[in-house]
């Protein structure tokens, strides 16, 4: 029993458990992305016969519940939002496009103000043009480019 008290105060002692460490995100690596575009002549609806499908659910919520898992918020930007200890709330712009792929990704912040954390876009940039392929938007038979607006929103915690 003694020898077993002694191995067990030798043992490093962390400062958060286990679990608390699976929660933590990775800090957001530098890591370019292809962004994509569509023409200034291509034709963008709103509306489609079939709107684009995302995953098993075909949602959009369940492509929001897939890019709020792979954003990892920025150090810089956790830091702000601890000292205001208010969220932040992010109006995602993208297209679908015709090949089933991500396109024109713009951010900004509600009430159509500009997103001005850098950092806290780059990442969103970078998990939205990382988005597997859609199954692309169908009108009159045939496929169309279909632009979606998203709201995320970030919590300081």
């Amino acid at each position: 029993m003694m020898a077993a008290a002694v191995a067990m105060a030798v043992l490093p002692v962390s400062a958060k458990s286990p679990r608390e460490k699976s929660r933590q995100k990775p800090a957001a690596n530098v890591e370019t992305v292809e962004k994509r575009t569509i023409g200034p002549n291509e034709e963008i609806t709103l509306r489609a016969d079939m709107m684009p499908q995302f995953g098993k659910g075909r949602s959009l919520y369940e492509f929001r519940t897939w890019v709020m898992n792979m954003i990892r918020v920025p150090k810089t930007t956790r830091e702000r939002m601890r000292k205001t200890w208010e969220p932040v709330n992010v109006a995602v712009l993208f297209v679908v496009s015709k090949d089933g792929l991500i396109c024109n990704v713009e951010t900004q912040l509600a009430g159509n103000r500009p997103l001005d954390d850098e950092d806290l876009k780059a990442e969103i940039e970078r998990v939205m043009y990382k988005s597997p392929k859609w199954i692309p938007a169908e009108q009159d038979g045939r496929n169309v480019n279909v632009r979606y607006m998203m709201p995320l929103q970030f919590n300081p915690r």
